[in-house]
């Protein structure tokens, strides 16, 4: 997946205005290892601000030129970047679909509890059009310490939260469920509501199919788990409320029925192709998503950034599916071969579901062994 696609021709091609390229630029990385993270977040060194400041005026004279949209986006944690303040005024006009501004900000929680110049950081974002700050919970603090692999966790995520308070930001957060973390649900909850959080989205995360993913995946909660707290989790929060009061169409034997009897959601995002780029710390561009590099495309600094982002648009859009797995069969088909018939494993989405499905063909093809359910 690291191979350089061949040069382009000389002469540019002419492209739709209404094409964009969405590119993640990895300017920081994060204090946290989150289990959860889609992104594959980690704690690595920061790229300059004469980098990142290069790579954005290469990306806009050549979107100019060629009537090209664009969003460029800091990943993986720009709080944590040493020069946050100024990564985030500089990013500020490049978000495109992100905009306008970082709203909600949103991290950890950490770097704004652990570093001395936390309101630097977030004036810079208010005056770039953030009006609040979005954090995530795992659990009642050891556990959540233990998701985020970091000691003191949990603390520092309550302090963002009155910081950003304190300045005037809303608030909102994610609440992730895992079987263990469910042991303190009551006592977080309990937390957050004092905080207090103005919106919680409670429920169990999306699968990514890498290798943090699936030792993540061994903590899904399933039906049993969260009927008891269905009637609670309403009471605090209206969003999802739906899918709260009726759980049982949700685990993954629910969705394996609805995809074989032809009930599948008509719209897959996953699935969709599109123009997506990840410049790596030291330049280097891919065509892929954040932790995922599909293909390379060479290094924006020593190959010239014309020349390689022409490369990356001359290789075309791939769709989040073909990133991770390389895509698939219809989800009828996939359901009726790997789909768990008895599963009661929560999904909230149908796109999380159907990525466990091709993760699990990928692995049984790879492997030698037969399918888990034999299709007609």
């Amino acid at each position: 997946m690291s191979s350089i696609v061949g040069d382009v021709a000389a002469t540019p091609l002419t492209h739709a205005h209404d094409l964009t390229l969405g590119v993640s630029i990895e300017v920081s990385g994060c204090p946290t290892t989150c289990m959860h993270c889609w992104a594959l977040g980690g704690n690595y060194g920061a790229m300059p601000l004469d980098d990142a400041a290069f790579v954005l005026e290469a990306l806009e004279r050549f979107c100019d030129e060629r009537r090209l949209g664009y969003s460029a986006y800091p990943m993986h944690e720009v709080t944590a970047h040493p020069m946050a303040p100024d990564i985030i005024r500089l990013f500020a006009p490049h978000l495109g679909e992100h905009g306008p501004g970082y709203d909600p900000i949103l991290t950890p929680g950490t770097p704004l509890a652990s570093r001395p110049d936390w309101k630097d950081v977030v004036d810079a974002a208010k005056e770039s059009g953030a009006h609040a700050l979005w954090v995530a919970f795992h659990g009642f603090g050891g556990e959540h310490e233990r998701q985020l692999n970091r000691p003191g966790a949990f603390e520092e995520t309550c302090l963002a939260v009155r910081r950003a308070h304190e300045c005037g930001l809303g608030v909102g957060a994610n609440v992730f469920l895992t079987k263990p973390g469910l042991c303190g649900f009551d006592r977080m909850l309990a937390v957050l509501v004092q905080l207090p959080l103005g919106t919680l989205w409670i429920g169990p995360a999306s699968f990514t199919p890498t290798s943090r993913g699936r030792r993540y995946e061994t903590l899904r909660p399933e039906l049993t788990d969260l009927l008891p707290i269905a009637e609670h989790v309403v009471e605090v929060s209206d969003v999802n409320a739906d899918v709260w009061r009726d759980l049982p169409s949700y685990t993954e034997a629910a969705w394996a029925r609805r995809a074989v009897e032809g009930d599948w959601p008509a719209t897959e995002p996953s699935r969709e192709p599109r123009y997506q780029l990840v410049c790596r710390r030291n330049l280097d561009l891919y065509t892929g998503t954040t932790g995922v590099y599909y293909r390379l495309h060479g290094n924006l600094r020593h190959d010239g950034a014309e020349r390689v982002l022409e490369r990356a648009l001359v290789y075309g859009p791939v769709s989040d599916e073909a990133i991770y797995l390389g895509g698939g069969p219809s989800s009828p088909a996939l359901a009726a071969g790997w789909g768990d018939q008895g599963s009661t494993r929560v999904y909230f989405e149908h796109r999380s579901v159907r990525y466990c499905w091709l993760d699990r063909r990928q692995a049984r093809q790879l492997h030698g062994e037969g399918v888990l359910n034999q299709p007609d």
